[in-house]
């Protein structure tokens, strides 16, 4: 039992041992492969956030086919949609568990909810961090790092004026890329102009209540192959506002 805990306890730091040897041999692949898992997180946050698509009285599977045999809200079974009011068929396939009500609409019957998962949305979301987001971050930390006072690369100054960058010129540049790869990955790359019209100025006004203090840390404590890292744990929130912001 002791080597099991111990082997157990040693998971963390081993994880962190590889992730490390993964970014001395292949820096910005480890760095997107980062960036996708937490673009997905973000995603699936946000998409669970959202408002459930509900149904009254008879829940029905997020399939959305009305042929299936449901439960009735006491339980009992129900018989095909479509059918001529013969008794629904005992065979297990044709029968759903009900679903958790949310409450009793105006006449007494159960309200249930779903969450039906985008997953082009998330996978749209994680080929943009992995393509684009990623390593736009990754290049740019590094060319901050070797042009904004190299000789002192953490000091409160160096760290001040790399904020101001990166929210003047890189957090407009980085969002304008981020709506118009949404677009061209729907097919719908002339959508681009009317999202940045709409939702550009909210998406930077976001990000303004969060990235200044973040990078202040980011450039004065995290080492520089960190950084990502770093960003990528606190973009799971922000990236769940993009996304949610992307989707309205």
């Amino acid at each position: 039992m002791a080597l099991v805990h111990s082997t157990i306890a040693r998971l963390p730091l081993q994880a962190w041992q590889q992730y490390n040897a993964s970014l001395e041999r292949r820096p910005l692949f480890t760095k997107c492969v980062t960036g996708a898992v937490g673009a997905a997180l973000g995603d699936v946050l946000a998409q669970l956030m959202m408002p459930a698509a509900s149904t009254s009285g008879r829940p029905e599977p997020p399939g959305g086919s009305s042929d299936i045999g449901l439960l009735s809200i006491d339980g009992g079974e129900r018989g095909h949609a479509g059918g001529s009011g013969r008794e629904a068929s005992s065979s297990s396939e044709h029968v759903h568990p009900p679903m958790p009500a949310l409450g009793m609409d105006c006449q007494g019957q159960a309200v249930h909810a779903y969450h039906a998962l985008d997953w082009g949305r998330t996978a749209r979301m994680m080929a943009w961090s992995f393509s684009t987001g990623t390593p736009l971050a990754h290049y740019w930390f590094n060319w901050l790092d070797r042009t904004i006072r190299p000789r002192k690369p953490t000091t409160p100054l160096t760290a001040c004026i790399k904020v101001a960058l990166d929210q003047a010129l890189m957090s407009p540049v980085g969002l304008c890329v981020f709506f118009g790869t949404q677009r061209l990955l729907e097919g719908e790359p002339h959508l681009t102009v009317m999202d940045l019209e709409s939702k550009l100025l909210p998406a930077l006004i976001a990000g303004w209540s969060v990235w200044p203090l973040a990078n202040l840390i980011t450039f004065s404590v995290i080492p520089l192959q960190q950084r990502v890292l770093f960003v990528n744990i606190i973009a799971i929130g922000y990236t769940s506002y993009l996304s949610k912001i992307r989707a309205s």
